[in-house]
């Protein structure tokens, strides 16, 4: 059996370089003919949950091939987090747990709830609850539209997770956005694999990030393939993101994020793109290339929202010219 020792894994290059050394102990585990493979956590002190769509993603993606995955783990605080944000149920990884299990101090939390009801007196809660602070980790098949569009509407709401504020109209065009993000990944990964998204709200960093991951070809074999244009991975992520290019005929380009990537960098947030070995990233509206040494097998969309933000936000078209402030 192999076995493999996951690190810390953050929204960053290093957090990837994490992930694809987790890939390239899947690769060897399938090369060698060993089809069990242990993932030990019990490493790991900080994993940010928006990372669990790409995690995710490589575990399902060579489940498919044929690995038995096992996790290991003696870190219960990390472990729950996986199940409450129900990665481990969705990836089939472990049993479910439907024993719940509340300890003390939870209980304790519960009770003052409980008490401050009853005699009609306010109890603030000390730490956000779960559902506060996670968009719950969801795979989808490509013909899902309807469900994730739903999930985006449940995850993104008018002063939900910090969200800054944006009118009605706005909110609806950045939610458009997302959608079309996941149909490029149908449109664009030539794949029947699934499509795996995840989010995590940090109150004390102030920032939302939210994945969108699909397990396809990549944004540089697209690009040959639909125009015979041979760029390096992260050249291709960079053409992909320009407004002028696209891989369609009479259309916009910018992988659907024209809109998203003009409310972030206003918002001063990041955006991350991992595709093949190229690593994007957009922050303080200054642009970042690098490249790994290993593919990522299919392509990483990442939006990380600036929840410190707090302008208001609304789109050109609702601005009266004729107001006055």
């Amino acid at each position: 059996m192999k076995h493999f020792v996951l690190n810390n894994v953050a929204t960053n290059y290093n957090g990837f370089k994490e992930l694809l050394r987790l890939k390239n102990a899947l690769e060897s585990a399938i090369k060698v003919d060993d089809k069990n493979f242990s993932l030990d956590i019990s490493k790991i002190t900080w994993f940010e949950g928006n990372m669990c769509a790409c995690l995710g993603g490589l575990l399902a993606y060579f489940k498919s091939q044929g690995l038995t995955i096992s996790i290991n783990s003696d870190n219960s605080e990390v472990e729950s987090y996986f199940r409450r944000n129900h990665f481990f149920h969705f990836l089939n990884l472990l049993k479910q747990d439907t024993t719940l299990k509340v300890d003390e101090e939870t209980l304790n939390k519960l009770l003052k709830l409980v008490s401050s009801y009853e005699n009609n007196t306010s109890y603030v809660e000390p730490f956000p609850s779960m559902n506060e602070t996670t968009i719950e980790f969801k795979k989808y098949k490509i013909n899902d539209l309807d469900d994730f569009q739903a999930y985006i509407k449940e995850s993104f709401s008018l002063g939900s997770k910090g969200l800054p504020s944006m009118t009605k109209e706005l909110l609806k065009h950045f939610r458009r956005s997302l959608l079309e993000i996941f149909l490029n990944s149908v449109e664009h990964a030539d794949t029947q694999r699934d499509i795996f998204a995840c989010g995590q709200f940090f109150p004390k960093k102030q920032q939302l990030d939210f994945c969108i991951t699909d397990l396809g070809i990549g944004i540089k074999n697209n690009i040959k393939r639909k125009i015979n244009l041979v760029l390096n991975p992260e050249e291709a992520i960079n053409w992909a993101m320009q407004k002028a290019n696209t891989t369609r005929k009479n259309e916009s380009g910018g992988l659907g994020l024209k809109l998203i990537r003009e409310f972030i960098e206003r918002n001063n947030g990041r955006i991350i793109i991992v595709s093949d070995a190229g690593y994007w990233e957009l922050k303080n509206k200054q642009i970042t290339k690098k490249c790994f040494d290993c593919s990522f097998p299919g392509t990483v969309v990442l939006i990380e929202i600036n929840t410190a933000d707090t302008n208001s936000y609304a789109l050109k078209s609702e601005i009266n010219p004729n107001s006055i402030f």
